[in-house]
């Protein structure tokens, strides 16, 4: 079974670089979330904003970069204000 793995920006060396998140190939998170693991990454936009511009389907290592990820889960969305530095399938 396939993975696929964000990494994120992490601007402030003082700061812990941030979890990476893990998502299986249906889009549920496996890893990274803590507590909302097994949330459904629905997609993927601007940091600032809450929308989404690339859905989780559509998502290529070279679109998703500088986006911010969006989850869905126990019928709430939210997002994770970091940009994505890497997205890795394995």
């Amino acid at each position: 079974m396939s993975k696929t793995i964000l990494y994120f920006k992490n601007e402030d060396v003082m700061k812990p670089q941030p979890w990476p998140v893990a998502y299986d190939i249906a889009g549920i998170v496996t890893s990274g979330l803590g507590p909302d693991d097994g949330a459904f990454l629905v997609g993927f936009g601007p940091v600032d904003e809450f929308r989404i511009t690339v859905l989780r389907a559509d998502a290529t290592p070279e679109n998703v970069l500088g986006l911010a990820p969006t989850f869905s889960a126990g019928g709430h969305f939210f997002k994770w204000a970091l940009e994505v530095r890497e997205l890795v399938t394995q």
